[in-house]
C-alpha cells in the first residue's frame, strides 16, 4: 500500500525530538501504525506476539529491546508495559526512545503513572479532506485564528457536485477505503461496525456485551449525528429500533463509555464561556462517531439515499467538516467545543487556542445556508461577555460548495474544498 503523508507526521517528528516517547492514539484502522512505521527502527506487536500470552512469566521489559526509536504496537494489552515504558526513558536520559501505538485505553484499574515529562500525547484520525486531496487547503484555519485575511478568501472557488459529496462522506477517511468503490466501501464500513459490536466492545470490557444492544446505540448516534441528544433520548431511540432489543439508561450508558474507550464515539464538548445574556448555556454534548461514515453504514444508507434525505446528510457532512477541525485544530494548539444555549441559539463549532483567541463556524451544505449561518454568528457573538469578545478572530460559515468571500457583515464563507490547516 502507497503511504499517505499524515498531517500528524510532522507532530510525531517534532514529540520525538522533545520527548522520550511519543503515544500515538486513535481508532482501529485509521492508519497508526503505518504512520508510526515511517519512523520506527523496529517494532513489537502485543497483540499478536506470542510472549504475551505468558506475561506473567516473561517481564515486560523484553518487549523494550530494539533500535530506537521503538515502536510497541497495540501497547494497551499489556497496561503494565506503560510503567515499563517510562522507567526505561528515565533510565536513558534520551530523547525518540520508543512510540506507542493504541486503538483502545486502558480501564480504569489500570495502575499507571501519567508519563508527564516524558510520553508525549498525539491523536490521529481518519484521512482529513485535505489528506484525502479533496482540500486544496488554500484557506488555513490557522489564518482564521490570527485575524487575517486568508488568502484566497475572495479568489478560490470549490465546484464539487452534491453527489460527489454524498459519495466522498459514505467512503469517509478510512485508509482501507482508498482506491475502492463505494460499494466496497460500504461493506468494509459494515464489517467495522459489525466488529466492533460483536467482538471489540467485550475484549475492552473484559466481560461479554450483547451485540444486538451495542449496534442499537450505534445505530442510535447515527441517527442523532451532530446534535445534542441526551442519554436518555439516545437510550429510548435504540430501543424503539422496532425489534425486541430494550437497553436501559445505565447499559447505554456504560457502552457508551466503552465505545468512547475504543474510539468509535467522540463527542464534542460544550464551550465553557462568559455570556452576558440571559441565556443559559447547555452542557450537552454533541454526538458523533469517529469517522461520518460509520454513521451512513450504520443506518444501511448509500450515497443516492443521502441525496434523497439532504436535512440528515446535513447533520453528516457537519459531522465530516467538525472530525476536520479536530485534525486542524491540534495542529494549531487549539481545542475543540460548540455553544447552544437556553434561546436554542447554537454554534456548530468553536476552535479556541491556548491564549483564549477564538474563531467560531457554522457548517452548512448547500452554499444558500450562509446567510442563515452568518445571521446565527452575528446573534451569538452580541450574546458574549465583552472580554470574550475581545478575543474572536473570525467568524465563518463553511459550505459544501461555492466560492470562497468575506461578506459585508465581516463573516467568512469558505467552502470545505479549499480548509486546511
Amino acid at each position: 500500500m502507497t503511504y499517505v503523508d499524515r498531517l500528524t507526521d510532522g507532530v510525531i517528528a517534532a514529540r520525538l525530538q522533545g520527548a522520550g516517547g511519543v503515544l500515538v492514539t486513535g481508532p482501529k484502522a485509521c492508519g497508526k501504525t503505518f504512520s508510526a512505521r515511517q519512523f520506527a527502527n523496529s517494532e513489537v506487536n502485543l497483540e499478536t506476539d506470542d510472549r504475551v500470552g505468558i506475561a506473567s512469566e516473561v517481564s515486560p521489559s523484553v518487549f523494550l529491546a530494539g533500535d530506537t526509536p521503538r515502536l510497541i504496537d497495540e501497547w494497551q494489552v499489556m497496561p503494565g508495559i506503560w510503567n515499563q515504558v517510562r522507567h526505561e526513558i528515565d533510565q536513558r536520559q534520551l530523547k525518540g526512545q520508543f512510540i506507542l501505538t493504541g486503538s483502545s485505553t486502558p480501564n480504569d484499574t489500570a495502575k499507571m503513572h501519567s508519563g508527564a515529562g516524558r510520553i508525549s500525547r498525539v491523536t490521529m484520525r481518519t484521512l482529513s479532506w485535505r489528506e484525502l486531496g479533496y482540500s486544496s487547503g488554500v484557506i488555513s484555519l490557522g489564518s482564521l485564528l490570527d485575524a487575517a485575511q486568508p488568502p484566497g478568501i475572495d479568489s478560490q472557488e470549490s465546484s464539487v457536485a452534491l453527489e460527489e459529496i454524498s459519495r466522498r462522506l459514505v467512503v469517509g477517511g478510512w485508509p482501507t477505503n482508498l482506491g475502492v468503490d463505494e460499494s466496497q466501501a460500504l461493506v468494509n464500513n459494515r464489517d467495522y461496525i459489525d466488529l466492533i459490536a460483536q467482538v471489540d466492545l467485550s475484549r475492552v470490557a473484559g466481560v461479554r456485551r450483547d451485540p444486538a444492544k451495542v449496534a442499537r446505540l450505534i445505530e442510535s448516534y447515527a441517527r442523532n449525528i451532530s446534535t445534542a441528544a441526551k442519554m436518555t433520548s439516545l437510550t429510548q431511540d435504540a430501543s424503539n429500533s422496532g425489534d425486541d432489543v430494550t437497553l436501559t439508561r445505565d447499559t447505554a450508558a456504560l457502552y457508551r463509555s466503552e465505545l468512547e474507550r475504543l474510539m468509535l464515539v467522540e463527542d464534542l464538548p460544550a464551550w465553557n464561556t462568559h455570556v452576558r445574556s440571559s441565556a443559559k448555556l447547555r452542557v450537552t454534548p454533541k454526538r458523533h462517531l469517529t469517522d461520518a461514515s460509520l454513521a451512513i453504514a450504520a443506518l444501511g444508507l448509500d450515497s443516492a439515499s443521502l441525496i434523497g434525505e439532504l436535512n440528515y446528510m446535513g447533520f453528516v457532512f457537519e459531522s465530516a467538516v467538525v472530525h476536520d477541525l479536530r485534525i486542524y485544530a491540534q495542529l494549531n494548539d487549539a481545542t475543540l467545543s460548540y455553544y447552544l444555549d437556553s434561546d436554542n441559539d447554537e454554534v456548530d463549532a468553536i476552535v479556541e487556542k491556548r491564549g483564549g483567541k477564538w474563531a467560531a463556524f457554522e457548517i452548512k451544505l448547500g452554499f444558500r445556508g450562509a446567510d442563515a449561518g452568518a445571521a446565527s454568528l452575528l446573534r451569538f457573538l452580541r450574546k458574549l461577555a465583552p472580554e470574550v469578545q475581545a478575543k474572536m478572530q473570525s467568524l465563518n460559515v463553511i459550505t459544501g460548495f461555492g466560492v470562497a468571500h468575506t461578506r459585508a457583515d465581516g463573516v467568512n464563507v469558505v467552502p470545505f474544498g479549499l480548509l486546511g490547516v
